[in-house]
């Protein structure tokens, strides 16, 4: 869900909230829910409880600092592959 959601640009906990069932919503085998699901404020509960926002930004960031030192090491053996390197530490040394 949070790969559908982040193509949709929505908060996976907000698409989560899309998806609930309520009272007078039928599932998918066609059954009536006829009494109150309290989905929301059970979700409300655990995000409160586990700090998930606070964690979620701080999981995205590690995430993002993996993905930018995996660009650079990749940009770092093209360069050294094609001969790029050499010409890149001339121009470092002429700055």
């Amino acid at each position: 869900m949070d790969e559908i959601a982040t193509a949709l640009s929505i908060d996976p906990v907000e698409l989560r909230r899309r998806n609930f069932l309520h009272e007078g919503n039928t599932t998918a085998t066609e059954q009536l829910m006829r009494e109150p699901i309290m989905m929301d404020q059970l979700l409300d509960r655990i995000l409160r409880e586990s700090d998930y926002y606070a964690r979620a930004l701080d999981s995205r960031s590690r995430i993002q600092r993996i993905q930018s030192s995996r660009i650079a090491s990749r940009l770092s053996i093209h360069a050294q592959l094609t001969g790029l390197a050499r010409h890149l530490n001339r121009w470092r040394a002429w700055m």
